[in-house]
């Protein structure tokens, strides 16, 4: 889970312990999935290919790494490191990693399947991207630094070819990955860690890790990296060009993009601070990743549509708070798992309790949103309900944790869902799921802290109706769709939701003409509007009163269900929209509306090519250091090409920038 919000005091470094990690015990990848022989995606390392879940028939992405390929020990823990680092991701713009499997002679990495192709590709098919869909691209891009930043993660390596759409029939779907070059600039205490490694892309790097043998860097060297890809966003070429990397990197160095003025004239003014305030060699000027997402460009031009907490979202909350504990984490499964478009709504409603965009909600974000629905007072064990959905106790809720708990039931009673879920329990895969197996997975030291290790077996009873010790499949799967259940296991420290009290009234005899009740007995208690809600055990509750029934059989409707419409979002990658987005579907404040010359210039026909287009994907160069480096080795990188190491104390100052973007971004730490 994420660290409290604001500037991390101390950072809290948990793994997901619902990742399968088979490293050496003799489970091969091959037996659980069914891989495409034609790669996706390649490099000096490795590839990464399509593969098919023997099971569940689900697509997903193998990268796999040769261990004869890594020269040395210091490769394989690099790529032991980026194992250990991915597993700590839990944000709708990251790639999800899934299962490890690791033998004598590769390692095998399952990940989320991103079809959509990447960033870099689009930018060559749509040369330059009107305002808006570069803002919303960069929001993401943005977004998902923050969340490394505020967990104490560098990417050092953020450039458009690491940059991944889910699918292709829009851009609110990006994801980042390749976290070979990333490394934990902070301590478990908040306390910076300075990194010496010179670890980037020539057309990407900062000029401070071109400097690194001479004082260290931060995370900052991201935001550099973010600017330039802004900057090629919004005109179609990069901002720092040469014949080779040598005269690249002197510029960069000096900080002297390439601005074409008539090109430049045709942004709007925040766009140009927004580049000025990323592309800034002076790092006490230069913004931090969450300052960026709060500038007004991308305010204006990709805020994020209004979703605000619905009936529907708070029913499910309140129904997870008794669901038995095996239950709950059989949901945290299947949400870390469920693709971007099945979840999609309750991402945006994520992201609008999320107010700081740290990747997690606070017990006073939550009270926020309650406010804004005006059903806060219907709530007032609402810090009992975070409680129960904070998973691994750490006071927040995640990215994950939520979606667990206001998951359509729909979801999760699919067979392939199910079935991906119960795998992750049965650990030997026999059929059954054993108390020794609830102990490994669960037992760790993240889950221990919110329930302890008395509860095991009360996982089992809850859900083992014939009494043998064990759960299969067909048990499982009718815990999974129990909509109700009457009991379950609190954690130590959690309270239950309150039980009824004398007096209350079914819902079936309430006697309320004005309101116009209608009994659908066919109606799913999901599809609840105001001014009902749920009670703790399921149960309609009207507005106004304080109620419980135990009439399960009925469900009510005051009518068709309001529907919010956020800002309009573009999906054509080429349109020229003019013009941010706004709430009401008006047009944009007054202070930021576009001249009628801009109109005309945003609406122009592609820019002819400066000295520096879009790179093209054929040469391939080694960087040559701006500074005189100390004795060195060569050894081969990723891509083939001889990559220099220089020894020193601290992390390892050897150089890690890479082939420019010809080289597709492969490139060797």
């Amino acid at each position: 889970m994420a660290s409290p919000p604001s500037d991390p005091g101390g950072i809290t470094r948990r793994p997901s312990c619902f990742i399968l990690d088979f490293s050496m015990t003799g489970e091969r990848v091959e037996q659980r999935y069914e891989i495409d022989v034609k790669a996706i995606g390649q490099g000096s390392y490795g590839s990464v290919c399509k593969a098919r879940d023997r099971d569940t028939n689900v697509m997903r992405a193998i990268k796999t790494i040769g261990k004869r390929r890594l020269k040395n020990n210091r490769d394989i823990e690099r790529f032991r490191r980026e194992i250990l680092l991915m597993k700590r991701m839990n944000h709708p713009s990251i790639v999800k990693l899934y299962e490890v499997y690791e033998d004598n002679e590769y390692i095998h990495l399952v990940l989320e399947l991103c079809e959509g192709g990447d960033l870099f590709d689009r930018m060559v098919a749509v040369h330059h991207y009107s305002e808006r869909d570069a803002a919303l691209i960069m929001r993401q891009i943005l977004s998902a630094l923050h969340y490394c930043h505020i967990n104490g993660i560098a990417h050092r390596d953020v450039k458009p070819e690491n940059f991944l759409f889910e699918r292709s029939d829009s851009l609110d779907n990006l994801k980042m990955i390749d976290f070979g070059l990333a490394y934990e600039c902070r301590d478990e205490a908040g306390n910076k860690i300075g990194m010496r490694t010179r670890a980037g892309t020539p057309y990407y790097v900062a000029p401070e890790v071109l400097r690194a043998a001479s004082a260290a860097y931060d995370e900052k060297c991201d935001l550099w990296s973010c600017g330039v890809v802004l900057f090629m966003l919004l005109f179609g070429y990069a901002p720092f060009s040469g014949p080779n990397d040598r005269a690249i990197l002197d510029k960069v160095l000096k900080g002297q993009a390439d601005k074409d003025p008539v090109a430049w004239e045709t942004i709007s003014e925040p766009a140009r601070d927004l580049i000025d305030r990323l592309i800034q060699s002076d790092l006490n000027k230069r913004v931090d990743a969450g300052k960026a997402l709060k500038h007004e460009w991308i305010d204006n031009w990709a805020h994020v549509p209004e979703a605000p907490l619905s009936p529907k979202v708070l029913s499910r909350m309140r129904k997870f708070v008794a669901m038995p504990a095996l239950k709950k984490a059989a949901l945290q499964v299947i949400a870390s798992q469920c693709s971007g478009d099945k979840i999609q709504d309750l991402q945006l409603v994520f992201q609008n309790l999320d107010k700081n965009n740290d990747g997690s909600i606070t017990l006073q974000e939550f009270r926020e949103g309650l406010n804004k629905t005006g059903m806060a007072r219907y709530f007032p064990d609402r810090e009992k309900i975070l409680k129960s959905i904070d998973w691994d106790g750490s006071g927040v809720i995640d990215y994950t944790e939520f979606v667990a708990a206001a998951l359509d039931h729909k979801i999760c009673v699919q067979e392939e869902v199910l079935l991906q879920a119960f795998r992750v329990f049965d650990v030997d895969g026999d059929g059954v799921i054993t108390a020794a197996e609830l102990r490994k997975v669960l037992m760790t030291d993240s889950v221990k802290a919110a329930w302890g290790t008395e509860p095991i077996e009360d996982f089992l009873k809850d859900v083992d109706t014939n009494h043998d010790g064990k759960i299969d499949f067909d048990e499982f799967n009718q815990m999974m769709k129990t909509r109700i259940p009457a009991t379950g296991t609190t954690p130590r420290g959690h309270t239950p939701f309150p039980s009824p009290t004398a007096g209350d009234v079914p819902c079936s005899s309430l006697s309320m003409p004005a309101m116009s009740v209608q009994m659908h007995p066919q109606k799913p208690l999901d599809d609840l509007i105001p001014p009902f809600l749920a009670g703790h055990d399921g149960s309609l509750v009207p507005a106004d009163m304080d109620i419980s029934s135990d009439a399960d059989n009925f469900f009510y409707s005051l009518g068709p269900p309001t529907t919010t419409t956020g800002a309009p979002s573009s999906n054509n990658p080429s349109s020229n929209m003019l013009g941010p987005p706004s709430s009401a579907g008006g047009s944009p404040p007054p202070s930021h509306q576009p001249s009628q010359q801009q109109q005309q210039q945003q609406q122009r026909q592609p820019l002819p090519l400066l000295a520096s287009p879009l790179p093209s994907t054929t040469a391939a160069s080694t960087v040559v250091p701006p500074e005189s480096p100390p004795p060195t080795k060569k050894h081969k990188g990723r891509n083939g090409s001889n990559v220099t190491m220089h020894s020193a104390g601290g992390e390892s100052p050897h150089t890690s920038v890479a082939s420019p973007m010809q080289n597709r971004g492969d490139r060797e730490a």
